[in-house]
């Protein structure tokens, strides 16, 4: 449940091109161990509701090092995916013809010579 709570192992990766109907984004709440410092080093897993989080972490014998905490999980409510921070998506025609612009800008002339290219 560690790994899988932590977001270490890849099964995210079958999601790749499948149909997610069945899945939703939902709201839940981390039940996750801590160190001295209050740095999180270990996610216990999710749960929906809010009230049962809390009852576990302070049920657990180490509940001074148990914490809980909101997340956004991609789930079908059997299995879930911690859904991180929003991501920029470029434009990969436009970055592609930019690449080529500083490629060639970085040759020297003879370089240009030798591939054919114009100055």
């Amino acid at each position: 449940m560690k790994e899988r709570a932590m977001g270490v192992d890849n099964r995210a990766e079958k999601l790749v091109g499948i149909d997610l109907t069945g899945f939703w984004v939902g709201e839940m709440t981390e039940v996750y161990r801590t160190d001295e410092d209050g740095r999180k080093v270990e996610s216990l897993g999710f749960l929906h509701n809010e009230d049962v989080a809390k009852a576990f972490a302070e049920a657990l014998n180490d509940s001074n090092y148990t914490k809980i905490g909101k997340a956004f999980v991609l789930t079908n409510g059997k299995e879930g995916f911690l859904v991180g921070q929003p991501v920029i998506l470029l434009n990969e025609r436009e970055i592609e013809a930019n690449v080529r612009i500083m490629i060639m800008g970085k040759l020297s002339p003879a370089q240009r010579k030798l591939l054919g290219l114009k100055e």
